[in-house]
């Protein structure tokens, strides 16, 4: 029985033709038919590579996001910049006197205050959330190599030959 490999390009290049024949894409090499294939060694190095790749685009996505969120806040920041168009036609006819407009000014720079706190408390307990699951993910790969370690020094070695006056078990004390 023969297995042939189908990748799929699910958006081509436009005007560049796939070719759907051809069993080893670029950069993919097939096991030959006499070679000996590992599944331990296939699912780590295909874990592996994944990996590699995954934390290559870690800057990529941290700066994309970050870069969309400064511009949302951007925006937002410029949204309340047009209110100053908005107070020459309309709040300065509402005839608000300078006594409530410093009140108000009181009032809204507590709940910066308290919001700014609220932030940075955010922080400090995302930052606490994220060392104590690097902490648990550190710890289960150090289990794992004790428990690797120990089943290399617990594998059975070559046969041991056995007397034959000797008993396979020893006898239970009495």
């Amino acid at each position: 029985m023969e297995l042939k490999y189908r990748f799929c390009t699910f958006f081509p290049e436009p005007g560049k033709i796939v070719n759907t024949d051809n069993p080893e894409p670029e950069g993919i090499t097939m096991p030959g038919p006499h070679e000996t294939v590992s599944i331990c060694d296939l699912l780590k190095e295909n874990t592996t590579n994944l990996i590699k790749k995954i934390e290559s685009q870690i800057p990529v996505y941290g700066q994309l996001y970050s870069d969309m969120y400064k511009e949302g806040l951007h925006v937002i920041d410029d949204a309340f910049g047009a209110c100053y168009i908005s107070e020459r036609e309309f709040f300065d006819r509402l005839g608000l006197d300078q006594r409530t407009l410093r009140q108000w000014d009181t009032y809204s720079k507590s709940v910066v205050d308290f919001y700014s706190r609220q932030i940075d408390a955010s922080t400090d307990l995302l930052k606490a959330w994220a060392s104590y699951r690097i902490s648990v993910m550190e710890m289960y790969e150090k289990y794992i190599h004790l428990w690797m370690d120990s089943y290399r020094g617990c594998r059975p070695g070559p046969a041991r030959p056995v007397d034959a006056g000797s008993r396979a078990h020893p006898a239970p004390a009495t």
